[in-house]
């Protein structure tokens, strides 16, 4: 071999390691950029971290990021083995060694496979942020240097997406339910939140798919006063019931004209208007219908400034009703205030044994026990050991679960009013 020959054989080793190297950052670039605190991200960008802001621009088109990564890992290693072909052709004409060629490429698949793809892969995983942020702006300005063909090749990818009836499947959220949910549970753990804590953000999270005839009072634990009941007595069942707030009917639960405010009531008994009637004073009434968001109700009553909503069912008639404290315990849990004077929901009675209230929805039974019911077409725990049943309830009575045993434990007519929980699988 020629001194001219040799000097080519090293440019071409040396311009081979530098592109070896490029692919090395974009094996680490790859897994670091999938990988990266997205949260973490937002923060600092929103702190005016220039690096966190570019990560945040690579990841609004995903689909390109992606092929910009794979584009530059192909391209270094293409060419990079194309240069170690020819020096090993030219070794193999210079010193006639039999097999020196075959040598060098499995040589060079180790060497590739090894440092270059699954070492620095590791690294980018394991050291993310940090990697992610340093690479961002030669990953932007490398996607810039390839726009033309990555918007091609794009296209191209969109298209037997959209043929596979996949479009939307290369666009993923920067951040996923279970990735948040996910988060939540290794806060917990690592003790940065408390379980409460971690309950209360999963309630919130969750809180949009609440439907209001989970949440709200049924029918038969409705307080109501007639249209035409005199202050006097109005008072007198406001302070026997403890409700600020009454529903008013006319002649019958499915007809309510309106709310009674106590403070209404308070005033124009102070005016000497003791004549009045529940049906004068009251105040128009907000309806809401069992299948409605939650969420959505809130919103209105918030607007409104309605704190109680009458809840209608399929045919029109009264469900029940839904008070924001109603709502809001969705998420916070039980609220008790100096003015209640309602039993706890739920009390415990002996080991994974319980006392719980029949019309507890079937989502706060499984909040409060840790517990997993059926979810058909009931929404209270009454509901369901009457539709397990198929008959009359009875004190006694029994409906044996996976888990979970129900026993009715009090009734009131033909009304289950407490339920005993024992839990069979702790």
């Amino acid at each position: 071999m020629s001194g001219d020959d040799a000097v080519i054989v090293a440019l071409k080793l040396a311009l081979a390691t530098f592109l070896l190297w490029v692919s090395s950052l974009f094996s680490a670039s790859e897994t670091a950029l999938l990988g990266v605190g997205k949260v973490k991200a937002k923060h600092l960008a929103d702190e005016g971290d220039e690096s966190a802001k570019q990560v945040l621009r690579l990841y609004r088109n995903p689909p390109r990021l992606i092929a910009t990564l794979i584009a530059g890992i192909t391209i270094s290693d293409y060419i990079a083995e194309a240069l170690i072909t020819s020096v090993a052709l030219d070794l193999n004409k210079t010193l006639q060694f039999v097999g020196l060629s075959a040598i060098i490429s499995v040589a060079f698949a180790f060497l590739v496979l090894t440092f270059v793809d699954v070492m620095p892969a590791i690294y980018g995983a394991s050291y993310a942020d940090i990697v992610a942020f340093s690479v961002a702006r030669w990953v932007a300005f490398f996607q810039k240097l390839l726009a033309p063909v990555l918007v091609f090749v794009e296209w191209i990818v969109g298209s037997i997406l959209s043929l596979l009836g996949l479009k939307d499947a290369h666009h993923p959220p920067l951040v996923t339910e279970a990735e948040i949910f996910a988060t939540l549970d290794i806060a917990e753990h690592q003790g940065v939140i408390t379980k409460e804590q971690k309950q209360m953000l999963a309630s919130a999270l969750e809180f949009k798919e609440v439907r209001v005839g989970e949440v709200m009072i049924p029918r038969v634990d409705m307080v109501t006063i007639r249209h035409d009941t005199l202050l006097d007595e109005a008072i007198r069942i406001m302070r026997k019931s403890g409700h600020s707030r009454l529903p008013v009917y006319h002649d019958t639960r499915d007809e309510i004209v309106g709310i009674l405010h106590a403070k209404d009531v308070l005033a124009a008994w102070y005016r000497g208007e003791r004549d009045k009637t529940a049906g004068e004073l009251a105040r128009p009434p907000l309806f809401a219908t069992e299948s409605q968001k939650a969420y959505n109700l809130l919103r209105t009553m918030q607007r409104q400034r309605k704190g109680m909503a009458i809840v209608l069912d399929e045919e029109g008639g009264t469900a029940g009703l839904v008070t924001v404290e109603d709502i809001l315990e969705e998420i916070v849990g039980e609220i008790f205030d100096e003015y209640d004077i309602a039993e706890a929901p739920v009390r415990q009675i002996g080991e994974n044994e319980f006392l719980v209230r029949a019309p507890l929805s079937i989502r706060q039974v499984e909040k409060f026990l840790g517990v997993e019911l059926p979810e058909e077409d009931y929404d209270t725990l009454a509901e369901l050991i009457v539709a397990h049943l198929e008959k009359l309830p009875q004190v006694g009575d029994r409906v044996d679960l996976d888990g979970v045993s129900l026993e009715v434990a009090e009734m009131r007519g033909q009304r289950i009013v407490w339920v005993k929980v024992t839990v069979t699988n702790q």
